[in-house]
Protein backbone atom coordinates (compact mmCIF):
# COMPACT_ATOMS: atom_id res chain seq x y z
CA UNK A 1 0.00 0.00 0.00
CA UNK A 2 0.72 3.49 -1.01
CA UNK A 3 2.17 5.68 2.32
CA UNK A 4 -0.81 8.43 0.82
CA UNK A 5 -3.56 6.19 1.12
CA UNK A 6 -1.67 4.65 4.09
CA UNK A 7 -2.18 7.73 5.26
CA UNK A 8 -5.90 8.44 4.18
CA UNK A 9 -6.82 5.13 6.23
CA UNK A 10 -5.04 6.76 9.28
CA UNK A 11 -6.84 9.41 9.18
CA UNK A 12 -10.01 8.45 8.30
CA UNK A 13 -9.68 6.03 11.48
CA UNK A 14 -9.18 8.62 13.62
CA UNK A 15 -11.96 10.83 12.45
CA UNK A 16 -14.32 7.68 12.90
CA UNK A 17 -12.65 7.25 16.79
CA UNK A 18 -12.98 10.41 17.35
CA UNK A 19 -16.52 11.09 17.04
CA UNK A 20 -17.63 8.12 18.53
CA UNK A 21 -15.88 9.41 21.50
CA UNK A 22 -17.53 12.67 21.35
CA UNK A 23 -20.71 13.60 23.23
CA UNK A 24 -23.24 13.84 20.95
CA UNK A 25 -24.62 16.98 19.95
CA UNK A 26 -27.83 18.56 20.66
CA UNK A 27 -30.75 18.51 18.04
CA UNK A 28 -30.75 21.38 15.90
CA UNK A 29 -33.48 23.68 14.73
CA UNK A 30 -34.49 22.76 11.54
CA UNK A 31 -32.86 24.89 8.95
CA UNK A 32 -34.91 27.10 6.68
CA UNK A 33 -35.48 26.75 3.09
CA UNK A 34 -32.74 28.26 1.36
CA UNK A 35 -34.24 30.52 -1.56
CA UNK A 36 -33.67 29.71 -5.13
CA UNK A 37 -30.62 32.39 -6.47
CA UNK A 38 -31.71 35.47 -7.95
CA UNK A 39 -31.67 36.33 -11.97
CA UNK A 40 -29.36 39.42 -11.51
CA UNK A 41 -30.16 40.44 -15.26
CA UNK A 42 -33.95 40.83 -14.34
CA UNK A 43 -35.22 43.95 -13.38
CA UNK A 44 -35.81 44.13 -9.45
CA UNK A 45 -37.07 46.46 -6.96
CA UNK A 46 -34.55 45.17 -4.32
CA UNK A 47 -31.50 45.54 -6.03
CA UNK A 48 -31.33 47.59 -9.45
CA UNK A 49 -27.71 47.27 -11.17
CA UNK A 50 -27.23 50.73 -11.18
CA UNK A 51 -26.81 50.21 -7.46
CA UNK A 52 -23.93 48.15 -8.02
CA UNK A 53 -21.53 50.01 -10.28
CA UNK A 54 -19.26 52.79 -8.90
CA UNK A 55 -20.77 56.16 -8.42
CA UNK A 56 -19.36 58.10 -11.53
CA UNK A 57 -16.19 60.49 -11.04
CA UNK A 58 -16.84 63.69 -10.28
CA UNK A 59 -12.70 64.41 -11.21
CA UNK A 60 -13.15 68.49 -10.16
CA UNK A 61 -14.24 67.32 -6.78
CA UNK A 62 -11.75 64.54 -6.40
CA UNK A 63 -8.99 66.99 -7.48
CA UNK A 64 -9.76 69.96 -4.58
CA UNK A 65 -9.85 67.17 -2.33
CA UNK A 66 -6.85 65.91 -3.01
CA UNK A 67 -4.98 69.25 -3.11
CA UNK A 68 -6.22 70.25 -0.42
CA UNK A 69 -5.15 67.46 2.10
CA UNK A 70 -1.51 67.57 0.00
CA UNK A 71 -1.75 71.67 1.02
CA UNK A 72 -1.95 70.66 4.65
CA UNK A 73 0.32 68.16 4.76
CA UNK A 74 3.11 70.67 3.29
CA UNK A 75 2.06 73.09 6.01
CA UNK A 76 2.58 70.46 8.88
CA UNK A 77 5.55 69.90 7.63
CA UNK A 78 6.87 73.33 7.63
CA UNK A 79 5.39 74.59 10.92
CA UNK A 80 6.56 71.09 12.26
CA UNK A 81 3.56 69.40 13.43
CA UNK A 82 3.98 65.67 13.47
CA UNK A 83 0.51 65.40 14.51
CA UNK A 84 -1.13 67.27 11.88
CA UNK A 85 0.98 65.77 9.09
CA UNK A 86 0.01 62.34 10.33
CA UNK A 87 -3.56 63.11 9.93
CA UNK A 88 -3.12 63.59 6.43
CA UNK A 89 -2.14 59.53 6.38
CA UNK A 90 -4.39 56.44 5.95
CA UNK A 91 -4.22 55.71 9.37
CA UNK A 92 -4.75 51.71 9.18
CA UNK A 93 -1.88 51.36 6.72
CA UNK A 94 0.57 50.87 9.49
CA UNK A 95 3.74 50.37 6.96
CA UNK A 96 2.73 53.35 4.95
CA UNK A 97 2.32 55.66 8.51
CA UNK A 98 5.62 54.41 9.58
CA UNK A 99 7.12 55.04 5.69
CA UNK A 100 5.57 58.98 5.80
CA UNK A 101 6.66 59.48 9.42
CA UNK A 102 9.87 58.59 8.16
CA UNK A 103 9.91 61.36 5.15
CA UNK A 104 8.85 63.88 8.00
CA UNK A 105 11.70 63.16 9.89
CA UNK A 106 14.25 63.31 7.00
CA UNK A 107 11.60 66.37 5.21
CA UNK A 108 13.40 69.34 7.73
CA UNK A 109 10.00 71.16 6.60
CA UNK A 110 10.92 70.95 3.02
CA UNK A 111 7.49 69.23 1.54
CA UNK A 112 5.99 70.46 -1.54
CA UNK A 113 2.46 70.85 -1.72
CA UNK A 114 1.91 68.88 -5.64
CA UNK A 115 -0.72 69.37 -8.10
CA UNK A 116 -2.84 66.50 -9.01
CA UNK A 117 -2.62 66.13 -12.99
CA UNK A 118 -5.36 63.61 -13.27
CA UNK A 119 -7.26 61.17 -11.40
CA UNK A 120 -9.46 57.86 -12.39
CA UNK A 121 -11.62 55.38 -11.16
CA UNK A 122 -9.83 52.16 -9.94
CA UNK A 123 -10.67 49.39 -7.81
CA UNK A 124 -14.36 49.33 -6.50
CA UNK A 125 -14.21 52.54 -4.11
CA UNK A 126 -10.82 53.73 -4.77
CA UNK A 127 -9.23 56.28 -6.89
CA UNK A 128 -5.60 56.18 -8.30
CA UNK A 129 -4.30 60.09 -8.95
CA UNK A 130 -1.14 60.81 -10.51
CA UNK A 131 0.24 63.98 -8.68
CA UNK A 132 2.96 65.99 -9.77
CA UNK A 133 4.85 66.89 -6.56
Amino acid sequence: MHRRHALWWVAAALALAVGACAPAAPAQPPVAAVPAPQDLTAPSSATPLAALAPAPLDARAVTAGIEETLRRRANAARRGDEAAFMATIDQQNLTWKRVQNEIFQKSRGSIAAGRVLRVQQHRGPYLRAWIDA
